[in-house]
């Protein structure tokens, strides 16, 4: 467990920089995407220990705090980064790999209740962008990035990026 915070703490930092206590305070205080990772990992660590009902406790506790909702059971590898993490929900069966950073309002998760067992696997340095939804048995290859306001139904292959195509079509009111 220790590890994997310590991993997850220093690629936030590669993301931030600066000065490296006032990068620890602020981090400690304020951020409530790490947060809801360091909580993630004192939950799943006592639910592979079999401890009963505490690690859903600090899972409900940490939905209720951070706005992210993590299942203790959900195998996350180290170096994991929340940017703006509310809104972001993973299941209890999804893997993501090492070094996966995710925006908020990220959805990774089965695709109906009665295929819950059915979740995605994300590999080794994924970028999931801001609203994306990844659901179903999928893989995200490895390296990929995933942009904003995706709907991921079906593998990505490694090294892909994926991004939607949306017109905006803009026009002005003839006020009379």
């Amino acid at each position: 467990m220790f590890t994997f915070i310590f991993e997850d703490i220093r690629r936030l930092y590669r993301y931030r920089k600066g000065n490296l206590l006032l990068f620890l305070i602020e981090t400690i205080f304020t951020d409530n995407g790490f947060h809801a990772v360091f909580l993630y990992r004192v939950a799943s660590t006592l639910k592979r220990l079999k401890v009963p009902l505490i690690p859903f406790v600090i899972a409900k506790f940490s939905q209720f705090f951070t706005g992210v909702d993590i299942s203790p059971k959900a195998k996350i590898g180290p170096g994991f980064v929340i940017s703006h993490g509310n809104g972001v929900v993973i299941g209890g069966y999804a893997q993501l790999g090492r070094n996966v950073t995710l925006n908020h309002q990220v959805t990774i998760g089965a695709p109906t209740p009665k295929r819950i067992t059915e979740m995605p696997i994300i590999e080794d340095n994924v970028f999931i962008g801001a609203g994306s939804i990844i659901v179903g048995k999928v893989r995200i290859g490895r390296e990929s990035f995933i942009g904003a306001g995706v709907i991921v139904t079906s593998d990505i292959p490694p090294n892909s990026k994926v991004v939607t195509q949306q017109k905006i079509e803009i026009k002005t009111k003839n006020v009379v």
